[in-house]
């Protein structure tokens, strides 16, 4: 899973790990792990420079089928606007593609 985007992004991504790293249909590397991943593939440098490719080159090298990407976007109440809004978003991409 890559990192979550945008001004509420760690509520979606504590929301997202929680709900697909408890199923028992898929497994997922968490954002947390992250990390230590890219270090482990030596990725961290292309990781500071852009974070999509170094994630789908781990993706590659982990032999993963796919990349969850998201973003959480926020609109933050004022006074005329007494409640706070959200726009979650979440697209997982496909690596690899195989025909039976």
């Amino acid at each position: 899973m890559a990192p979550s985007a945008g001004d509420n992004s760690s509520v979606l991504s504590e929301a997202l790990e929680h709900n697909l790293s408890t199923s028992n249909k898929i497994e997922v590397i968490t954002p947390v792990m992250l990390p230590f991943l890219l270090a482990e593939h030596n990725l961290v440098d292309i990781y500071q420079q852009n974070h999509t490719k170094a994630v789908f080159e781990l993706a590659k090298r982990m032999n993963a089928q796919g990349v969850i990407l998201s973003t959480a976007e926020g609109i933050e109440p004022t006074r005329r606007e007494l409640q706070a809004s959200v726009q979650l978003s979440a697209q997982l991409l496909m690596l690899n593609r195989k025909l039976l």
